[in-house]
C-alpha cells in the first residue's frame, strides 16, 4: 500500500479517520495516502479491513500509542516531533475531549522535556 511514509505492507498500514491525521503525521505512523488513491478508496473500507489494514478508531489509536511509546522509551522524540505533538494537542482539544480514553496517554505521560526533567504537558509551562 502507498502510505504517507512510502510503500508498506497491509498489516502495518492504517486508514484513519480525519481526527487522527495530525497524530499519524506527527508520530510518523503509516497511513494510506488518500491523495494517491483518491476519494474512491473510501468506498473500500470493508476490503481494506479484510486485508488487515487498520480501519477503525480503536486500532488507529493503538497504532499511535505503540509508536508514541516506542519513541518515548528510546528517547527519540525530536524537537520537531514534540512541537508537532503540542500542535496536535491544541488541534484535538478544539474538536474532542483530551480526557477521552483514546487520548489520555497524550496528556498523562511524562514526555515533555522541561528545566526540571520530563513532565506531562498539563504540568508544564510553555513560554
Amino acid at each position: 500500500m502507498n502510505t504517507n511514509l512510502g510503500f508498506k505492507s497491509h498489516s502495518e498500514t492504517a486508514f484513519p479517520g480525519s481526527q487522527w491525521g495530525s497524530l499519524f503525521t506527527a508520530l510518523q505512523v503509516p497511513a494510506i495516502d488518500a491523495l494517491y488513491y483518491g476519494d474512491a478508496i473510501t468506498h473500500f473500507v470493508e476490503e481494506l479491513n479484510a486485508l488487515e489494514v487498520v480501519v477503525d478508531d480503536s486500532g488507529a489509536s493503538k497504532m499511535i500509542v505503540v509508536q508514541f511509546n516506542s519513541l518515548v522509551s528510546s528517547s527519540n522524540l525530536a524537537h520537531s516531533t514534540v512541537m508537532s505533538l503540542l500542535s496536535c494537542i491544541w488541534e484535538l482539544s478544539q474538536t474532542m475531549s483530551l480526557s477521552s480514553p483514546e487520548l489520555k496517554w497524550l496528556t498523562s505521560e511524562k514526555w515533555l522535556k522541561t528545566r526540571h526533567g520530563y513532565k506531562t504537558p498539563r504540568k508544564s509551562i510553555l513560554f
